[in-house]
């Protein structure tokens, strides 16, 4: 459940660690402020930095060791954990419980978009108008969800899920903690249309140079004529592809479960074809179905934004994770760092490196998982500037030591 492993919220835990099961069980309607006890608070958490958690419930508890977390609750503390460093604790809420409750992103409910209630595939709307309104919508969430302080997940940074079980390993003798994963990242990149395929060279030519590879998650759909030997050749240069729906209509997640697994067996060729391990939904639109949907055909997931304020009919969501975690038999890797947002909210492509500096520097102190994704078409990251700023981004990671992979590798070492 720690450092160097997937966190698995049924996953056992450590040797040290123990559950309150006896005090007086406390519920919680809304996120709630907790603090950290200085000897237990990670380096990348500053002192009186605002951490937030949706806990639905905690055991109030009259324990006489030394609180390492605790809940504000109006002028009230109450100990989230006790305990001492590397002496064991116990833990004042049920870790399974919470862990799914925020992975499983059941702190918010989620509301059908008109994208993808339309009667029609919005595809055949003129790409200038659905540029248009995707930075219009992209603008207000940015400049609206980010003004607001004290809501759970921030964005585009959120510590607390990563600092609460930073605490509980502090706790752990150090023999049972595993050593602290290494700054990892992987490239992505969505491909929604067959007019997205021009893009591809431009962007996979650069990476080669660094001496990188990607993963293209592209839409069924695309795979036809002379776009079939554009990612022939991306395969045969060591690059992956991954399924990114079939149609690109936004109804795959809100489909019932039958109808989403029709439209993989409909794709099932090509998914053999280009050995598809993984999968990624447009707009990052999912649900619990889909993943149950998914695991069947699929060895990981990449849906889930860490921190979301963007998909829609998703007001405020995310997993606030930055490292690989299980969703039943899927390892799920978060999109931790959607390059292209503050670029469609209106934000300079020379600029956006050090817009998401902050987030950047935070994964890379938690050893997390930077999972960079971008868009190939020519108003994302298909122009000239994007290109450059894509450029600079790559280059400032490998400066600061990032080991790139593959979603494969990651996969397999789970």
């Amino acid at each position: 459940m720690f450092f160097g492993k997937t966190i698995d919220p049924l996953g056992e835990l450590p040797p040290g660690i123990e559950i309150d099961r006896a005090g007086e069980l406390i519920k919680f309607h809304r996120p709630v402020e907790i603090e950290l006890d200085a000897r237990f608070r990670p380096e990348w958490v500053a002192p009186g930095e605002r951490l937030m958690l949706p806990l639905s419930s905690l055991r109030n508890s009259n324990s006489a060791a030394p609180a390492a977390a605790w809940v504000k609750s109006g002028v009230k503390k109450l100990a989230l954990i006790s305990g001492t460093p590397g002496k064991g604790c116990t833990l004042h809420f049920d870790p399974a419980r919470v862990l799914a409750h925020i992975l499983n992103e059941n702190y918010y409910m989620p509301v059908r978009s008109l994208l993808s209630s339309m009667p029609f595939d919005y595809h055949i709307l003129p790409e200038a108008l659905r540029s248009l309104v995707a930075r219009a919508a992209t603008r207000r969430a940015l400049n609206m969800k980010t003004a607001k302080t004290g809501l759970f997940p921030g964005f585009p940074v959120e510590k607390s899920l990563e600092a609460l079980l930073c605490a509980m390993s502090a706790c752990c003798p150090e023999e049972t903690v595993a050593r602290k994963p290494v700054f990892t990242a992987v490239l992505s990149h969505d491909v929604d249309e067959r007019r997205s395929v021009p893009g591809i060279s431009g962007i996979a030519g650069m990476e080669e140079e660094f001496g990188l590879r990607s993963v293209w998650f592209a839409a069924g759909k695309v795979f036809r004529g002379s776009s079939i030997n554009i990612f022939q050749e991306l395969i045969g240069k060591g690059h992956d592809i991954g399924l990114h729906d079939t149609a690109h209509d936004l109804r795959f997640p809100l489909l019932p479960e039958k109808e989403m697994r029709a439209r993989l067996e409909s794709v099932k060729p090509i998914m053999e074809e280009f050995k598809m391990r993984g999968f990624r939904a447009p707009y990052y639109m999912r649900s619990e179905k889909m993943f149950r949907a998914l695991e069947d055909y699929f060895d990981y997931d990449s849906s889930v934004p860490d921190t979301d304020i963007f998909t829609p009919g998703v007001s405020r969501g995310g997993c606030a994770m930055v490292r690989p975690y299980r969703i039943g038999r899927l390892v799920e890797l978060p999109v931790t760092l959607p390059f292209e947002i503050p670029y469609l909210a209106g934000r300079r492509p020379e600029k956006l490196v050090s817009w998401w500096g902050e987030k950047i520097e935070f994964v890379r102190a938690c050893g997390g998982l930077l999972v960079v994704n971008t868009h190939p078409d020519a108003h994302a990251s298909g122009n000239r500037p994007m290109r450059a700023a894509y450029s600079e981004l790559i280059g400032k990671l490998q400066d600061m030591g990032a080991k790139f992979v593959l979603p494969g590798e990651l996969v397999n070492s789970k």
